[in-house]
């Protein structure tokens, strides 16, 4: 049902609803208040390119992660990127790319197979 809501606006005002959304994101995102990530963040690929059911994906490949964790370890990661504004998948490839000693991303790894 979630998905025939949509229909039930016109487009004209489906269209003002999308720019009001779009012009208060950008105002958050550039709001001094917002605590950023002060640190050096690993690359991300320039370009992203068509993936499955036509959703843009970076190249080079993510990896979906599931695990447990100490409950006062994720407390502190949980507050870490929250106070400089990154996601939690961001999050974890800092804290990876930072403990792995800056390795090159998927992205950047020559594609060539391996012999």
């Amino acid at each position: 049902m979630r998905a025939k809501n949509h229909e039930l606006l016109p487009d004209s005002m489906r269209a003002q609803i999308v720019e009001i959304v779009k012009a208060e994101v950008r105002a958050m995102l550039e709001d001094p208040t917002v605590p950023k990530f002060q640190g050096e963040l690993p690359p991300t690929p320039a370009e992203k390119i068509p993936g499955e059911k036509g959703r843009k994906i970076a190249p080079g490949g993510r990896k979906k992660l599931a695990s447990t964790l100490d409950r006062e370890l994720e407390r502190r990661f949980q507050e870490w990127r929250e106070e400089r504004g990154l996601t939690l998948s961001r999050g974890l490839d800092v804290v990876f790319w930072h403990f792995f000693g800056k390795p090159k991303m998927s992205f950047e790894v020559s594609t060539q197979p391996k012999e």
